[in-house]
């Protein structure tokens, strides 16, 4: 079976816009942590979930990084303190340079940190709604989830649904493909 890629173009219309605002102290603080990473596109990733059916394997996340390197300049690594080993798991290994947020941001000041971001990706957790809520090119996995009731809604979110349902079978080469044609289809809508 194949990945499938669900679009929020269709959203119904009993589905809220959604919107999460942010105030000028959440912008500087997101300005500050993101200071370490060179100017340029940066990818945002979120790791982490509330069970471990709907996290994508860390290495397929590593091997993502590898494979979209040409199109950024840095990384950002949101989450949870929870999240912190897979996180600092990812940094430690990753290509480019690379910021570990999990567990040192409030929900809006990683909402102002998603938007200085090109592209948001992550599995099945509230993270993924942030972005979208934000307007953020997101792709979000889904395993054993139902993105029917549960996915981030927008106008550039994504649901990448891995094959049988299951994020182990759910390849790097999945996710890059699903990546590229968001942005390429964000930057056509500009």
């Amino acid at each position: 079976m194949v990945a499938r890629v669900l679009t929020g173009r269709a959203t119904p219309p009993e589905i809220p816009s959604t919107q999460v605002w942010i105030t000028a102290a959440d912008a500087l603080e997101a300005d500050a942590l993101l200071a370490p990473l060179p100017p340029g596109r940066w990818l945002a990733l979120a790791p982490g979930a509330n069970w471990p059916g709907k996290i994508w394997p860390r290495a397929h996340y590593a091997a993502l990084v590898e494979r979209l390197a040409d199109a950024f300049a840095g990384v950002v690594l949101l989450g949870g303190g929870g999240d912190h080993g897979t996180t600092r798991h990812l940094a430690e290994r990753c290509p480019l340079p690379c910021v570990d947020l999990a567990g040192r941001t409030s929900l809006t000041v990683a909402a102002a940190v998603c938007d200085r971001v090109a592209g948001f990706v992550g599995n099945d957790s509230g993270l993924g709604h942030l972005a979208a809520a934000r307007g953020i090119p997101t792709l979000t996995l889904f395993g054993p989830g139902r993105p029917a009731r549960y996915r981030p809604w927008g106008p550039h979110a994504r649901v990448l649904i891995a094959p049988q349902r299951d994020l182990t079978a759910l390849t790097a080469q999945h996710a890059e493909d699903a990546v590229r044609a968001l942005l390429s289809d964000v930057k056509q809508a500009r």
